[in-house]
């Protein structure tokens, strides 16, 4: 009967207040995110009122699966009753929102409902270990590093893996929640001249644009390789010979020349260098062609102080000389942060310059500041005649938290007349914000390596997500700039507006939307283009290890001004492709074609069809053959702003201390007068590699030693023992000799043999042994019989809150056995156990442990004194446990601990 009453009520109930459940029954606290593995406290209130009408009624929750309760309460309050739960989450829980049940029973019928929404946050938490580090490789070893990649977040992860040497067996993997995978980096030693130095193998670990892993480690590298011991300082030389067959437009040249060229120290102590180039005769004077002659040499004491002679490059700052040939003096000094320079150079190859003298101070702030004071006089010369150009300058870099900032004031004065020049390039970065402007500015009578020049760029870009990007850019150039007739180049009158959308879908393709709104304007007479345009540009690039395709189509409108100033504009279009295919790691194959239908270089404004096409051919053959090709049979009439070639070809053969070299070109130059446009050349060149002696070294040093056995039966004579490259056999009572070393780092080692199974020297090796000018090394290495540790693991887990053995998964161990100057590292087995063989006598720490920053195991008592004996194995076991928390509870306050079970 009671029965029926408490179904009818709830009936009720269900018709007439069900909408008002809600507030019947509420979550006092507010829930935030809950990171997984962790704790949370939930409070729910019954209202008064609803309790009271049932008075028996019982409250229960029900959890997501994985989900415990630690503790609940209840408690009687003024305005109902509160229920007080302590949830834990599984530490794998996935990012998501949960649902949350709590119900009111009354002998088993439900009275009253409440849904909580959890959400729970994701946890990225990638780990990288070592697994292995490797004492010693030697120069061709391949040497194999293992990593650990551990994904202790709750989110299975794809990873993109990268390292800078070697090559790694997986880059792109996928790791589940709580899952590991071991890869391994592999690399081949390359080798050296030297005898000993340092080689990292490293591993990122890559998740979209979360912040990369990174994980190294170094490991030294010996050479035992045999190099003959040379006790001479000498003096690299290169000895050339080249046959030149120049065609210019009517004219024919064939040309000798010699090239000789050498760099090296004049002494033992490396404080006097020099640097020698001497190239000629000068037999015709087409410097654009590079044919003219060198003469430079340049001598350096102690690495501070440097004077050259002779031909050189000058460049002394952006706005004053940029880089000029000539031929001269300059000196120059640096001490601690600061260096000054003076010079006086005649120039060789500048239209309307004579000579230039000056000097120059720099020096370094806090190395994030850089100030240099300049000073040069130029005498000029123009349609007017010769005069001199004084100028001085102020310039600096400037680096500060997200701006970098490099910035030139100039004054000049000539013919009376006082003008200044102003240079500078900003980049601004915060965020994914980036911005950048550059901007050059030199008057009519400022006379430096700008004159009467206004350039103007600005860039805003800005990163939308890894895969987004957009950008504005603006750039106005009106430069007038005295280059040597080596490098000539014009520069069009300008003027570029581009706003553009980037789609990098991932490392392999790539599309780029650009719209433009330009002018462009010849300056050379007679001017062959002068146009105005609007087009929309689609350039789509693909990048693989063995195929590279980009690709453009352009469309839209332009306006031919070589014809009026009032042409319409009419619609242009053009396309082009570039493929280039790694046939072989040394053979390189690519293309050339595109199309243009337009109006803008036509005479008469009418539309043209223009198809330009070329190919390019690069083969490396083991350094032996070297090939190079490339070929076009046009450009454009806006490329021809520069030096273009249309054929290059260039074919070299290295027989070590030999070469022999063919070269040939066909190319066009600005600014050049007609008949000698269209230039061509071939060259034959035979080079020699020459190592002349300076001076013998008579300070060699030796090596003498002996192999004692400290335990019985261990043999002495006879054992192979090594000097880096060097080696030799012990004898009857174990002494051996190395007589006549060149001074330097080696690396003493006993190789492994039959013999010596089961025995190792008692002090670390390989020992590295520094061989000292005059002197002899002696070294005794006593020789033991080795023995072994070994062990298991018991793993224990608590079945308290309804956990299973099953449920969760064994963690990576490992096990390090150290005596302070050598360490092992090995890992636990599917099997629970791990061991170390051939260790020497002696006393050792074990520890064994859980890579990486979890808590949900720990090992007992996991680290253990050892003493290794001869012929023995030590037995050492460990216990690993699941860590069980607790609720301790204090009052109305409740705190939460860890404690083992």
């Amino acid at each position: 009967m009671k029965n029926a009453v408490y179904i009818l009520l709830f009936t009720l109930l269900s018709f007439c207040s069900f909408g008002q459940n809600l507030e019947k029954i509420r979550v006092v606290n507010k829930l935030e995110e809950i990171k997984p593995g962790n704790y949370f406290s939930l409070f729910l209130e019954v209202n008064k009122n609803f309790h009271n009408s049932f008075p028996e009624n019982v409250g229960g929750l029900k959890l997501p699966e994985g989900w415990n309760i630690l503790s609940e309460k209840k408690f009687i309050r003024e305005t109902g009753v509160r229920y007080m739960y302590t949830i834990s989450t599984a530490k794998n829980t996935p990012s998501q929102k949960y649902n949350l049940e709590f119900g009111l029973f009354v002998r088993d019928q439900i009275i009253g409902f409440k849904s909580i929404d959890v959400e729970v946050s994701e946890n990225y938490n990638i780990e990288v270990v070592n697994l292995k580090k490797t004492n010693h490789v030697l120069e061709g070893d391949t040497l194999i590093t293992p990593f650990l990649i551990q994904n202790l977040g709750n989110t299975a992860e794809r990873l993109k893996l990268t390292t800078t040497l070697g090559t790694i067996d997986f880059d792109d993997i996928i790791v589940e929640a709580n899952g590991s995978q071991t890869v391994k980096v592999t690399q081949i030693i390359p080798f050296t001249n030297q005898s000993s130095w340092q080689i990292s193998s490293d591993i990122t670990v890559f998740s979209d644009s979360k912040k990369p892993v990174y994980n190294v480690v170094s490991i030294p590298v010996y050479s035992d390789r045999e190099n003959k011991i040379d006790n001479h300082l000498r003096m690299p030389i290169t000895v050339g010979v080249n046959h030149l067959n120049y065609s210019f437009g009517n004219e024919k040249a064939t040309v000798f020349r010699f090239d000789v060229a050498g760099r090296g120290f004049l002494d033992f102590d490396n404080k006097h260098f020099i640097d020698f180039v001497a190239n000629g005769p000068n037999n015709i004077s087409v410097p654009s062609l590079g044919s003219y002659d060198e003469y430079t040499l340049s001598y350096t004491y102690k690495g501070n102080s440097n004077v050259i002679l002779g031909d050189f490059s000058n460049r002394v700052s952006n706005l004053l000389e940029f880089g000029r040939a000539g031929r001269g003096i300059k000196l120059e000094h640096q001490t601690g942060n600061s260096n000054i320079s003076l010079f006086f150079q005649k120039a060789r190859f500048a239209l309307n310059q004579d000579y230039a003298f000056g000097a120059s101070y720099e020096t370094l702030v806090r190395n994030t500041t850089k100030i240099k004071l300049s000073q040069i006089t130029k005498k000029l010369s123009d349609k007017n005649g010769d005069f001199m150009s004084n100028l001085v300058s102020t310039s600096g870099y400037f680096k500060w938290k997200k701006i970098d900032l490099d910035a030139e004031v100039s004054i000049g004065l000539a013919k009376g007349k006082l003008d200044m020049a102003i240079y500078s390039q900003a980049y601004y970065r915060v965020g994914r914000l980036r911005i950048q402007n550059r901007t050059i500015r030199a008057g009519k009578n400022y006379h430096g390596f700008y004159n009467n020049s206004n350039f103007f760029f600005n860039s805003v870009n800005y990163q939308v997500s890894s895969k987004i990007f957009l950008g504005l850019n603006s750039s106005f150039s009106s430069l007038n700039r005295s280059f040597d007739i080596t490098s000539f180049s014009v520069s069009p009158l300008s003027k570029v507006h581009s706003a553009l959308f980037t789609y990098k879908l991932n490392s392999k393709h790539l599309g780029v939307l650009t719209f433009t709104n330009q002018e462009r304007e010849d300056r050379l007479e007679p001017a062959s283009f002068h146009y105005k345009e609007n087009f929309t540009n689609i350039s789509y690039t693909y990048n693989s290890p063995r195929l590279e395709i980009n690709a453009q189509g352009r469309f839209g409108k332009s306006a031919n001004l070589l014809v009026s100033d009032t042409q319409e504009k009419m619609k242009s279009y053009a396309s082009t492709l570039q493929p280039n295919i790694t046939v072989t790691p040394w053979f390189v194959i690519g293309g050339y074609l595109e199309y243009q239908h337009t109006s803008k270089f036509s005479a008469d404004n009418t539309n043209q069809n223009l198809f330009y096409y070329g190919g390019n051919v690069d083969l490396n053959y083991k350094d032996f053959i070297r090939l190079n090709f490339m070929y076009r049979n046009n450009y454009a009439p806006d490329e021809f702003y520069e030096k273009r070639n249309f054929t290059n070809a260039s074919l070299t053969f290295n027989f070590k201390e030999h070469s022999l070299s063919l070269v040939g070109a066909r190319s066009i130059s600005p600014g050049l007068s007609v008949d000698i446009q269209n230039t061509s050349f071939f060259s034959i060149k035979y080079t020699v590699k020459l190592n002349p002696r300076l001076a013998k070294n008579k300070n060699i040093g030796h090596l003498g030693g002996k192999l004692v056995g400290k335990s019985e039966g261990i043999p002495q004579k006879g054992i192979l023992v090594k000097l880096g490259s060097h080696q030799t056999l012990t004898d009857s009572s174990g002494n051996f000799h190395f007589n006549n070393i060149f001074p330097d780092k080696y690396i003493f080692t006993i190789p492994p043999t039959f013999e010596l199974a089961g025995i190792k020297s008692e002090k670390k090796t390989p020992l590295e042994v520094d061989i000292m000018p005059d002197s002899t090394v002696y070294l005794e290495i006593p020789l033991v019989r080795t023995g072994g540790v070994s062990g298991e693991l018991d793993f224990r887990i608590t079945d308290k809150y309804q956990y299973t053995k099953e449920d969760q998964s064994k963690p990576i161990v490992l096990a390090k056995l150290t005596n302070g100057e050598e360490t092992y590292v090995t890992s636990v087995n599917k099997n629970d156990k791990y061991s170390f063989k051939e260790i020497k006598p002696g006393y050792w720490k074990l520890t064994v442990y859980i890579p990486g920053t979890q808590k949900d195991y720990e090992i007992l008592n996991n680290v253990s004194s050892v003493k290794v004996e001869s012929t023995k194995v030590e037995m050492i076991n460990f216990t690993l446990v699941s860590i069980d928390r607790k609720i301790q509870s204090t009052g109305q306050q409740f705190h939460l601990s860890s404690s083992n079970k």
